[in-house]
């Protein structure tokens, strides 16, 4: 206790002291130096490195082998069938009364004569128009072949000078009628084979000279065709 006491004591002395020497006046105390602090160096940015860029090697293309053309071909020309032209029907011509005319059709031998014919201004069973004619013709027909055929009164036609056919008048063919061995010729019969038949006609006409009758293959049959010439 003693001690921290005179301690205290001599610190009050001490302290007197310093106030004496002083000659009154008051020490300004000296500021203590503010420490100027140093700058934290900034740490130096260490540049990054630009990586290098390595050029990608351009590759070399590879040339393309040029393929050798593949000859072509060349096409013979088709030949270009040329039609045959279908023959001009036969024509058989006659230029005499009671003359035979043979023609190949319907797988036999048919053939044809004008016996005879007239003309005449009436007839009892039809009426001709005005300034017609009739033409009554006698025909024989016969089958000369091996097989039965079709014949008929569509087959005949008388042609006049300026080239016009007409056909067997329906009406006088229908209603006539013939005696003795000779029959009005019928729209269709059948002729045997090695047989015959004596037929009559009739045909109305406005003009009777340069007298023909023509004779066509009967229906859809092929074979020539007989032109009588009489004039």
């Amino acid at each position: 206790m003693r001690a921290r006491s005179a301690v205290a004591i001599s610190l009050l002395l001490v302290l007197a002291g310093c106030g004496a020497s002083g000659g009154g006046a008051t020490a300004t105390p000296t500021d203590a130096p503010t420490s100027t602090p140093t700058p934290t160096a900034s740490p130096t940015a260490t540049p990054t490195a630009t990586p290098t860029t390595t050029p990608t090697a351009t590759p070399t293309a590879t040339p393309t082998a040029t393929p050798t053309p593949t000859p072509t071909a060349t096409s013979t020309p088709t030949a270009t069938a040329t039609a045959t032209p279908e023959p001009e029907p036969e024509t058989i011509v006659v230029e005499e009364l009671g003359v035979w005319a043979d023609a190949d059709t319907q797988d036999t031998t048919l053939s044809y004569q004008i016996e005879n014919y007239h003309t005449q201004d009436d007839l009892r069973t039809a009426d001709a128009p005005d300034s017609h004619t009739w033409f009554i013709v006698d025909v024989w027909v016969s089958n000369t072949g091996d097989d039965t055929a079709d014949i008929g009164y569509t087959q005949w036609s008388f042609e006049d000078f300026s080239g016009v056919q007409h056909a067997p008048d329906s009406e006088a063919m229908r209603n006539s009628s013939v005696s003795g061995d000779r029959d009005v010729m019928p729209e269709r019969a059948s002729l045997n084979a090695q047989d015959g038949a004596k037929y009559r006609l009739y045909f109305a006409v406005e003009y009777d000279r340069e007298t023909t009758f023509v004779v066509s293959p009967y229906g859809d049959s092929e074979g020539p065709t007989v032109r009588f010439q009489l004039d």
